[in-house]
Formats: C-alpha cells, sequence, structure tokens
C-alpha cells in the first residue's frame, strides 16, 4: 500500500467514525488508491473503483429519495 496523502473525508454514522482518505498507488501507474476506514473495518479500493462505489451510493440515495417522497 502508498503512503497516505490525506483525510478526504471525516463522517460519523450512527456513533462510528468514518475516513474516507487519499494514498498514492502502490506503483506510479496505478493511479490513487482510497481507504474508507473506521475502527471494525477497512475497504481499500483504486480510484476508479472508488468512482463506481461512490456512484452507486449516490444513485441508491436518490432512488431512496423518490421512494420515500411518494409514500
Amino acid at each position: 500500500m502508498g503512503e497516505k496523502i490525506r483525510d478526504l473525508q471525516k463522517v460519523i454514522l450512527k456513533n462510528t467514525e468514518i475516513i474516507i482518505e487519499l494514498n498514492e498507488g502502490q506503483s506510479e501507474y496505478d493511479g490513487y488508491d482510497i481507504h474508507i476506514e473506521t475502527n471494525k473495518l477497512r475497504l481499500a479500493l483504486n480510484d476508479n473503483d472508488y468512482m463506481k462505489f461512490a456512484f452507486v451510493v449516490s444513485e441508491a440515495k436518490r432512488k431512496l429519495i423518490i421512494t420515500k417522497d411518494k409514500e
């Protein structure tokens, strides 16, 4: 794993701190690694997979809001 560059975001969700951090890739050709960490979990994604993950979470939120508005 590459060196940590900086924290991108810190969020509290149900009394648990979630930290999203930007890291250097394992080689100069890998781009960046993004780590999503809590005290019990560490998810490591490359920057391409992180963007897909972020889109899916955003889309799920949008669909949940639409569904709740219809009730």
